[in-house]
């Protein structure tokens, strides 16, 4: 019987661990992926920006070109919102269309 209530708290303790740090994990994730997205559309092409609080994620463009890797570097440079603010006032000035967040 002691052999076999051990067993049973062992087990226990082990599935109470696993428990916090997935709570943990996703805890951490979800503070980190509030993801949105900033449209651009021209009759020059049209772009969209995924990005989180901290970083650029991805891009789809369509008749624009746009070099994803080094705007990523410069956008963790000056930080997201000053890379968007500064994105959308180059877009706005360079073509006929407008950003939105």
């Amino acid at each position: 019987m002691k052999n076999s209530f051990k067993k049973i708290m062992i087990i226990m303790i082990i599935i109470i661990l696993l428990a916090i740090i997935i709570l943990g994990i996703i805890s951490y994730y979800q503070n980190k992926m509030p993801i949105d997205k900033m449209v651009c559309k021209s009759s020059t092409g049209n772009i969209t920006l995924t990005f989180t609080v901290e970083e650029l994620l991805e891009y789809e463009s369509n008749k624009i070109d746009y070099n994803f890797k080094e705007q990523k570097k410069y956008a963790e440079e000056i930080g997201i919102d000053a890379y968007l603010d500064e994105y959308s006032n180059w877009f706005s000035n360079n073509t006929d269309g407008q950003c939105k967040r």
